[in-house]
């Protein structure tokens, strides 16, 4: 199963890992599209009490239930540590996704997908997907007519507005970390702060 960052018998080799590879901007220097960040040693000190969100599932894709626990057992230890630990909610992703996924696989109104489509073995749950990417343009846009009422188009301003409310409700819950099942953190950030994966 892929991983996003170092695996480790346990925090303390992660943490040796992390001081190796921030060390003198070592991370920016191989790849250039990540952020030059130096380990802050103050950040690791014994002592220091954060307000860390958590969430155990996105409410769009179930983790594992060994992901949910692990993620119970690092809320319940950070809790016994003395940090604040807080529920973070992604939302309505589900309806956010959906939107941003028919608007750019429809954007030419299905025709690439029809065509990618066209010949492939498909499980029957995705016949509809072809289906409706083979459709002539006047019947899609009759049927679009129909339901102008219930629905609208959608626009790329539209796929930045949930993460503008991710990004709100990390302002507002005044967190400086998310502890999530995977590594979603990076996109959430409003600004540069650390974040436990």
């Amino acid at each position: 199963m892929p991983t996003l960052g170092p695996m480790a018998q346990d925090p303390y080799a992660i943490v040796e890992i992390l001081r190796s590879i921030w060390s003198d901007h070592f991370m920016s220097i191989q790849d250039p599209q990540s952020v030059p960040v130096d380990f802050r040693e103050e950040l690791y000190k014994e002592g220091v009490k954060y307000r860390i969100g958590f969430f155990k599932s996105d409410g769009y894709v179930e983790p594992l239930p060994g992901n949910q626990r692990v993620i119970g057992e690092a809320v319940e230890m950070l809790r016994a540590k003395g940090h604040e630990l807080i529920p973070f909610s992604l939302g309505n992703i589900v309806h956010e996704t959906a939107r941003g996924i028919f608007g750019t696989v429809y954007a030419d109104g299905g025709a690439r997908a029809a065509e990618i489509l066209r010949d492939e073995p498909l499980s029957p749950l995705m016949e509809p997907l072809r289906a409706f990417a083979s459709m002539h343009n006047w019947t899609k846009d009759l049927g679009r007519r129909r339901t102008r009422p219930h629905s609208r188009t959608t626009k790329q301003r539209d796929g930045w507005k949930g993460k503008s409310r991710r990004h709100a409700e990390w302002a507002f819950t005044n967190i400086e970390m998310l502890l999530t099942e995977f590594g979603r953190s990076s996109s959430l950030r409003a600004t540069r702060r650390p974040s436990i994966q």
